[in-house]
């Protein structure tokens, strides 16, 4: 059946015609020299122009409710509410790869205006980043969101309906309309980056790094912010076991994020000092392909996850999988040949270098964590068809042995060049080393425990995992006081010795981002070891009395549902006391949707110390089933979490803000 002609689809065909035929141009500028660089800058605009339009498009058919567009009708409906209309854009994997190709004509329209076409690198750069934006322009045709439903709605339908699908429950959030941008606008500006480094592989020029750094604070912002807003999100839905599971989406994500972090580290070296000459381009380089890896995971729907995306189709999914390995085959194949002609430099054992090499291995090392414990069942099913899935605690196994001694050198790392060399190390080996490993035997409960005793993957686990996993998480104490320490004493030092404003400011930031890295670790720590898990149960005769649940009291004072046949909506009505005391008061309820099936939204009280959820899955009056059953759920110090994550985006935006202002006056 040929497939109906729209007007977002012309749009897109007319983008990537235009994204070819700069992409010729640049070829033809580089060999040929025929100067196309003032039809370059408008052909880039016109793309630009061109997707924007496509992307106001698919919006405005959302917002209208026009329903002869398939994905519209598939993730919308009448009554939603404008921003939940808006958020459906991203709701599917049509919308998403629309986004993505999107923000990367954007950014490569920005370094084109920013930095014009003189240079051989710039254009280079930009036309491998073009190569990209025209595969992402490739994906998105293939599923493309400006679709007619008389083409993919099955059965075939004669008109067009008057109601849409319906978005998830789940998605009618205001943290979800911000969530997805935020993350594709990360993976989009690591575009230029891997461009860059790909050049500087092949060709050697200098000057890739100073292009790509910016690049790649700017997606760590985007992509730190991204997962917040998503842990934010996800903690509040109970089917998705709080702000962290490990689910394979969020392991994904990780993934980008640990690389990305391995990359800033190494980039620096480079620029100074010009050490990691094959590692700071290829961390670069693996960074963005693992993007591709990601969206391969999250949007595809080969892996199970919470998130339930619907799987991608083949010759999509064959393009992304051809992509990502043509693309880890060049990359390593420059990265051996540039290894090869490396000169080999001796430097002192404990030294700089060697710390940031360590650093670099050990971030390395919990992205193979993270890699394996998503991908091995995948490889599993391919290989055998055995499907199997990895228990969350083989992540908390396996990444804690790399975690600990990653925040210790993070301490040595800070405190490096400012003490003695002796005292430092006796610092680490006997206050931090030895009191570590001397708390890891100490469990005055096993809560203290990484992994609970008595749960399945302990049991049936090997004797080297059991071990790990009884490792007393007071190991963690030692370390945390030392790093903590060492970042303000540092951090005191270089207000008294920096002259000026902007390096200050820079300093500052790089000393946030370390201290939020251990306000992190220690509030995940605190909040998923030591929360508790309580379900009390009324009957209809009971609701008005209080029960004890520790130090909290919880009064059920109503329940009732709503007179809807087709969806019930289900209330209990809570006052929450704590110490005797009343905390607060609110409401939990559950329903289920014809579509998506049981929908939960618990009753969340934010407090200084702990969060209390008190979550209501529903009663079935038809089963005979009288009792309300309620359960509390106490995360202690999870703000712990929240303002190590604040002072870290904080960091990050002093560091951006910094190098802006150090380049704006040097532009001057």
């Amino acid at each position: 059946m040929v497939e109906m002609i729209t007007i977002g689809n012309v749009l897109l065909y007319a983008s990537f015609v235009v994204g070819m035929l700069s992409s010729i141009a640049i070829l033809l500028y580089e060999f040929m020299g025929i100067d196309f660089s003032k039809y370059l800058s408008w052909a880039l605009r016109l793309a630009a122009c061109l997707l924007s339009s496509s992307m106001l498009l698919l919006i405005y058919y959302f917002v209208s409710s026009d329903f002869s567009v398939f994905s519209v009708w598939r993730y919308s409906s009448v009554e939603l509410p404008l921003i939940y209309k808006i958020s459906a854009v991203w709701a599917g994997q049509e919308g998403t790869y629309l986004l993505w190709a999107w923000a990367v004509f954007l950014f490569i329209w920005w370094t084109s205006e920013k930095r014009g076409w003189d240079s051989p690198l710039i254009r280079r750069t930009l036309f491998v980043a073009l190569l990209v934006g025209n595969l992402l322009l490739v994906l998105t045709l293939m599923i493309s969101p400006f679709k007619s439903i008389f083409d993919l709605a099955s059965p075939q339908v004669a008109h067009v309906p008057l109601e849409g699908y319906g978005l998830n429950p789940v998605y009618t959030d205001p943290l979800f309309a911000f969530h997805p941008p935020v993350v594709f606008i990360a993976y989009a500006a690591l575009t230029i980056p891997f461009s860059a480094a790909l050049v500087y592989q092949v060709t050697r020029e200098a000057g890739w790094e100073q292009l790509s750094r910016q690049w790649c604070r700017i997606s760590w912002l985007f992509l730190t912010l991204g997962m917040g807003l998503g842990g934010l999100w996800a903690y509040k839905l109970i089917d998705w076991g709080g702000y962290w599971n490990w689910d394979p989406v969020l392991s994904a994500t990780i993934i980008v994020w640990l690389s990305l972090t391995a990359t800033l580290h190494a980039l620096p070296r480079f620029r100074v000092r010009g050490e990691f000459p094959v590692a700071a381009p290829l961390l670069t380089m693996f960074t963005f392909i693992l993007c591709i890896y990601t969206t391969y995971v999250t949007r595809s729907g080969v892996i199970p996850s919470l998130h339930g995306f619907e799987e991608t189709v083949m010759p999509t999914r064959y393009l992304l999988v051809v992509t990502m390995l043509l693309a880890a085959i060049i990359t390593i194949a420059l990265g051996v040949k540039a290894g090869m002609q490396e000169r080999k430099r001796v430097v002192p054992l404990i030294s700089a270098t060697n710390m940031f090499y360590l650093t670099i291995v050990l971030l390395y090392l919990l992205v193979i964590v993270s890699f394996w414990g998503i991908s091995s069942p995948m490889f599993l099913e391919f290989v055998t068809g055995m499907k199997i899935s990895i228990a969350k605690e083989f992540f908390n196994v396996w990444s804690y042995p790399f975690m600990v001694p990653l925040v210790i050198l993070l301490g040595v790392c800070v405190m490096y060049g400012r003490v003695e060399r002796k005292l430092l190390m006796w610092a680490v080996v006997l206050v931090v080393s030895v009191s570590s490993i001397g708390l890891a035997f100490v469990t005055p409960t096993i809560e203290y425990m990484l992994v609970d005793p008595t749960g399945e993957f302990y049991l049936y686990s090997s004797s080297l995992v059991r071990a790990l996993g009884s490792a007393s998480l007071l190991s963690y104490v030692p370390v945390f006081l030392f790093a903590t320490g060492a970042i303000i004493f540092r951090f005191m030092k270089d207000i008294k010795a920096a002259r000026e404003r902007t390096v200050l400011v820079k300093l500052s930031g790089v000393h946030l981002i370390h201290l939020g890295v251990t306000l992190i670790v220690l509030g995940a720590i605190l909040s998923t070891s030591f929360g508790t898990t309580t379900t009390v149960t009324y009957r209809l005769d009971e609701i008005g009395k209080m029960k004890d649940v520790g130090s909290l009291g919880i009064k059920l004072v109503d329940f009732e549902i709503s007179p809807d046949l087709m969806e019930p909506v289900q209330t209990a009505s809570v006052h929450l006391y704590e110490n005797g005391a009343l905390r607060c008061i609110g409401a939990a309820t559950f329903w289920e949707d014809r579509q998506y099936g049981a929908i939960t939204n618990i009753m969340l009280d934010r407090g200084g110390l702990s969060d209390v959820h008190v979550i209501f899955q529903g009663i079935r009056p038809r089963r005979g089933d009288v009792t309300i059953p309620l359960t509390i759920k106490v995360m202690p110090f999870i703000n712990v979490l929240w303002g190590g994550m604040v002072l870290f985006l904080m960091g990050i935006c002093f560091i951006l803000a910094s190098e802006y202002a150090m380049e704006k006056r040097r532009g001057k």
